[in-house]
């Protein structure tokens, strides 16, 4: 492949049509697309079947669902062997503008140790992205560009999270290694973060909705987010700890299932405690 080639790794889990629009955007955009899949159900695999006929789309089953980090490092070897050099991240959920691996590009060619790049988001409807540009603590993993230098750097995908902070740990062994991570201001990726919802302006950066089960492990791997990270980057984890414990108390009024939610949460309190990864029981196949 050539010096600049990059890999889209999309995980995909029951996302049907929207992993279609997902892969159809980043077409002109990428040299080559691999569809990581987490055991989806029948719906979503015939849409997966349709994307395998594009030229330049391959899928990797996986057969159950193994969690994000799993599956982003199993797209990760699979860029590895290519000989990429560059590995596009993606949630099902998101849509890249035109252009947008091509501006975080010339970002990195303007400035060639910005090896770690992402988009500014527009979130659920909303108009426009709150242009943002120059250095930032971390990146989503949706539309995160990262060279393969990082990968060889720092390593790959905590897997024992199996979903939610993943984006976040990685970002900080990224910074810890002496890299910086660089939001591109022309970059644009279209983004669901959680599913849509009505909370106050003010309340907008804390609480996005989600399932339960998703709370779980929120607050668990937060915990172990903590754990690790506290002493070598105190400040940006305690400002981690006020946001989980802004969303407790914003769940109890604005969460469709407060009490449910709050249990999980609880739980994934004490399963941190008890040294619990990876899956919940309920997520075993």
């Amino acid at each position: 492949m050539r010096s600049s080639s990059v890999i889209a790794i999309i995980v995909s889990y029951n996302g049907g049509k929207k992993t279609l629009a997902t892969a159809q955007a980043l077409m002109p955009q990428v040299d080559s697309i691999l569809i990581v899949d987490n055991g989806s159900d029948a719906q979503s695999m015939r849409t997966l079947d349709e994307l395998e006929k594009y030229e330049h789309v391959a899928i990797m089953r996986l057969g159950s669902n193994r969690g994000i980090g799993y599956a982003l490092n199993a797209g990760l070897l699979h860029a590895q062997e290519q000989g990429a050099a560059w590995v596009l991240t993606m949630d099902q959920d998101s849509v890249a503008a035109p252009g947008m691996v091509g501006a975080m590009l010339a970002a990195h060619a303007r400035d060639t140790s910005a090896l770690c790049l992402s988009p500014n988001l527009v979130l659920h409807g909303e108009a426009r992205a709150a242009v943002q540009a120059g250095t930032v603590k971390y990146a989503i993993t949706s539309g995160n560009l990262v060279n393969m230098d990082i990968y060889r750097s720092v390593g790959t995908y905590n897997e024992n999270y199996f979903i939610d902070c993943i984006d976040i740990e990685f970002s900080l062994r990224v910074r810890h290694a002496g890299f910086s991570i660089t939001k591109v201001g022309d970059a644009v990726l279209y983004h669901e973060l959680g599913a849509a919802h009505q909370v106050p302006k003010l309340f907008k950066r804390y609480y996005t909705l989600h399932s339960p089960l998703r709370r779980y492990y929120m607050y668990r791997n937060f915990m172990y987010f903590s754990q690790q990270y506290l002493r070598s980057d105190f400040r940006f984890t305690l400002k981690f700890g006020i946001a989980h414990g802004i969303l407790c108390i914003l769940v109890l009024f604005y969460d469709p299932q407060p009490r449910a939610s709050l249990r999980m949460m609880a739980r994934g309190v004490r399963d941190f405690f008890s040294g619990k990864v990876g899956a919940y029981p309920l997520e075993k196949k």
